[in-house]
């Protein structure tokens, strides 16, 4: 039974679960830089989870580009499409939240054989 489950998982697993950590660093990065540019009253608590603390609107406007970058890559992850796009993503994952963009780029890198 066990060697069964072996043979089945054959890396093709991998470009998923990138995509997947790509969009867990992206999404709530893009979120909480949306509601930075829009002068939102953030808890001081949620600020701290992805890391942006007190910035400078440029860098929110920078980190907000990052979590759409980073979005889009898991799109391309999830997809097993373009992997160099996927990889970018996965790269712009780290600034958004670096415990799920250092898996995900791993889990890109070793998984390259399955994307087209």
């Amino acid at each position: 039974m066990a060697s069964k489950v072996v043979e089945k998982a054959d890396g093709t697993w991998m470009p998923l679960a990138a995509g997947i950590l790509d969009l867990v660093a992206g999404v709530p990065a893009l979120i909480i830089g949306i509601l930075f540019l829009a002068d939102a009253k953030v808890p001081g608590w949620l600020s701290g989870v992805v890391g942006f603390g007190v910035l400078t609107d440029r860098i929110v406007v920078l980190a907000t580009i990052f979590a759409v970058i980073a979005i889009a890559g898991g799109a391309f992850a999830i997809r097993k499409r373009t992997w160099r796009l996927a990889l970018a993503g996965s790269i712009f994952a780290v600034f958004c939240a670096w415990i799920f963009g250092i898996p995900a780029i791993v889990f890109t890198v070793v998984g390259k054989k399955h994307f087209k």
